[in-house]
């Protein structure tokens, strides 16, 4: 999480002083979106290919997407009617034409609305298709390789469906998962759909700093251009990979052995970033961090402390942020391995400059008296994500409750003992409170620094912003 979720005392003493130099504006354009902020929504695309970058800002009327040049200078703008049935907005492609397509859908996903925008000849047009998820759950939606990819599952079948949206149709592949199956235990074993299906899964972006709650999730996507690749933490025996080919839709496996703990089960996750894949087991009475390589599966490194010792490879103390509350301190291993036994363990990494980042704990919701209650983890995301969520009045309010410790390990994965510098996503997170005018945003990772898009209803604008990681030089 880094300082991200809570507001750490010395952000606080610097920001005010740094912020002008730790972020700039790099564009604006006239835009007014009509109130009603439940309909307003804002999505950067960033086209690989060209380096352009685009824009979607739409209200309840209509849909405005704006086309910038790889310098980031406005180049044109094209302006659509919004259909009120399809105010679900999902995701885009681009045609081989130049063209730029944006997908909104009914409020079951069933009915998709998409929105062609031809800048060379300066018109849109709109198309209504219809997907049947016949007897289907839809399970997730992400963008790569140009593409809109939805899945879901038939409760009857051993497979996924996969829908590939591009331009104004879509293609049904069936991915076959019959011969592969989730390990709960040892010894019980469940159809990797089944699994999947009961799981939330947390699609992950590795360009952007993610929260440990993301991390927190067994089930995870990883989008990488021609492929997917999903991490199943169904037990605390072994993180299973299973890679998806977007081009043969052909399905692999691979089996990384999570650290043996003795004869006590542990709490474990793992996170795939990059070329490595980072894994935590933990009990009561130890943590271990592996670190191998993905491709090779060899000599896989080794970090670990127990209840009676301090973990030399971390750089923050042992830490507990309930809510918005003022970050307690743990005192020592023993109290962090106890009270992580009561949470889903989780690890995100995140590559800041020459080193990478490490959040390793944690997370689970809680009373706001600070008792503990059962909550799944899917809750934990619909907090943070969308701040809303439903709650029983037996159990009261509920609050998410995040514990963790944080390390900074150099290019050779070896521990480095120096101070943390402040994230762009630090920087952001201030400018936002700061901005109360903000009604809708969009943070993406752009090359070398963060990208956000912003509608400022105050100044009636588009605005893009800049955000870097670090101390500014002239601070």
């Amino acid at each position: 999480m880094h300082f991200t979720m809570k507001k750490s005392f010395w952000i606080i003493a610097l920001f005010s002083f740094q912020l002008i130099w730790s972020q700039t504006k790099i564009a604006s354009a006239t835009l007014e979106l009509k109130k009603g902020s439940e309909y307003q929504k804002l999505m950067q695309i960033h086209h690989s290919k060209t380096d352009e970058l685009f824009v979607s800002a739409s209200d309840k009327e209509k849909i405005t997407l704006f086309k910038f040049n790889r310098a980031l200078f406005l180049a044109d703008r094209l302006q659509a009617p919004k259909q009120k049935s399809y105010s679900n907005q999902l995701g885009h492609s681009f045609l081989e034409n130049g063209e730029t397509v944006l997908y909104f859908s009914s409020d079951d996903s069933k009915k998709i609305m998409a929105f062609t925008f031809d800048f060379n000849n300066q018109k849109t047009t709109a198309h209504l298709f219809s997907i049947p998820f016949k007897d289907e759950l839809l399970i997730t939606q992400f963008s790569t390789n140009n593409r809109f990819y939805m899945l879901s599952h038939n409760r009857y079948e051993k497979h996924l469906k996969c829908y590939v949206l591009e331009g104004n149709s879509y293609q049904e592949i069936l991915l076959n998962f019959s011969d592969y199956k989730a390990n709960l235990t040892k010894n019980n074993m469940i159809p990797v759909v089944d699994y999947i299906e009961k799981s939330s899964v947390e699609v992950i972006d590795n360009t952007i700093f993610n929260p440990l709650y993301s991390g927190a999730y067994k089930v995870k996507l990883y989008p990488q251009n021609d492929k997917v690749v999903l991490t199943l933490d169904s037990s605390s025996v072994l993180t299973q990979v299973l890679e998806i080919d977007l081009n043969s839709f052909e399905i692999s496996e691979k089996a990384f052995p999570q650290p043996e703990l003795g004869d006590v089960i542990g709490n474990s996750n793992s996170f795939l970033f990059q070329d490595k894949l980072f894994q935590i087991n933990a009990n009561a009475e130890q943590l271990v961090l592996t670190i191998q390589d993905y491709a090779q599966q060899e000599s896989p490194i080794h970090y670990r402390f127990n209840s009676t010792e301090n973990a030399d490879f971390k750089n923050s103390p042992f830490l507990l942020q309930t809510g918005n509350k003022p970050v307690k301190e743990l005192k020592n291993s023993k109290k962090f391995l106890s009270r992580l036994q009561n949470k889903s363990a989780g690890i995100t990494v995140y590559k800041s400059e020459n080193d990478f980042l490490l959040t390793v704990g944690g997370t689970n919701m809680v009373l706001s008296t600070e008792s503990l209650v059962f909550g799944s983890l899917f809750s934990v995301g619909s907090v943070l994500a969308s701040g809303e969520v439903y709650i029983p009045e037996l159990y009261g309010d509920q609050i998410p409750q995040n514990l963790f410790f944080e390390c900074r390990l150099d290019a050779t994965f070896k521990p480095e003992k120096l101070s943390f510098s402040p994230l762009a996503t630090d920087y952001v997170s201030y400018f936002l409170e700061e901005h109360s005018s903000i009604s809708v945003y969009h943070l993406i990772k752009y090359h070398d620094f963060y990208l956000m898009s912003y509608y400022d209803a105050k100044e009636k604008q588009l605005q893009l912003r800049k955000f870097e990681d670090g101390y500014p030089e002239k601070f």
